[in-house]
């Protein structure tokens, strides 16, 4: 981890923020706290991405967060929604939050979002508790409804159509692309951030082992498609190919 950040840094010097996701990145245990000191020790900002497993009680949420703020750790986003709950309470998310705010991070709260949700960002905004912080602590904390991206048939079958609410997220253009140098625990380069990506071969730029993180990165911009897909977006490439009645191949 700390030859891929050293490589990342060295070959883009305008990077301001790393970032540890998953899957859950409090997995790494004593390595989390290792590498958030690293980032630190170039000056860099740092921000975990976490559905908050480990914030059973505020004197347990407090604890850990307090080890990460003395690394120096900036920014922490929490993951919640029926999908987490049924493994992670949401009483861990307020856990989390009153001890992030306590410690003066920035938080910020991503809320699964689809339309067939039973727990929405509504339902979280409307505790008294985050009502007091979304007060109180402006700048310092936001909720937002992140898009969940369906593993499963079924789930494909509930995406929202053309005139759902959630339409103009997903005709947008992919404003995630050439944002980031994404590199997963194996070593590998993605174009793009999420889950979803990497089952999608097509994101896939090649192996740290093999390419350095730059050649890798470059090599993106040789590729129309991706060019495409950040000017216009997925949708409107559908779109296109509906229009011009293109056969694509398997």
């Amino acid at each position: 981890m700390k030859r891929y950040c050293q490589e990342a840094i060295q070959s883009f010097p305008s990077i301001k923020l790393i970032v540890f996701t998953g899957g859950e990145c409090f997995l790494l245990g004593k390595d989390l706290y290792e590498m958030v000191s690293y980032v630190h020790s170039y000056g860099l900002k740092s921000r975990i991405i976490s559905n908050a497993f480990w914030a059973n009680s505020y004197d347990a949420a407090y604890n850990c967060l307090k080890k990460l703020k003395d690394c120096g750790l900036t920014e922490i986003n929490y993951s919640t929604g029926d999908d987490h709950q049924e493994y992670i309470p949401i009483q861990n998310i307020k856990n989390a939050v009153n001890a992030s705010l306590n410690l003066e991070i920035i938080t910020c709260v991503n809320i699964e979002t689809r339309n067939d949700r039973n727990f929405g960002v509504a339902d979280f905004i409307s505790d008294d508790e985050i009502k007091k912080h979304l007060s109180i602590n402006r700048g310092q904390f936001r909720v937002i409804a992140g898009m969940w991206m369906p593993f499963t048939e079924e789930a494909l079958k509930q995406l929202p159509h053309k005139d759902k609410g959630t339409y103009t997220i997903q005709c947008g253009r992919c404003e995630n692309l050439f944002e980031s140098v994404n590199i997963m625990p194996d070593g590998k380069m993605i174009a793009c951030c999420g889950l979803a990506s990497k089952y999608m071969k097509y994101l896939h730029l090649g192996s740290m082992c093999s390419g350095k993180v730059k050649l890798l990165y470059d090599k993106q911009f040789n590729d129309f498609l991706k060019l495409w897909l950040f000017v216009d977006g997925p949708y409107k490439i559908l779109e296109f190919i509906e229009r011009k009645k293109i056969e694509v191949p398997e």
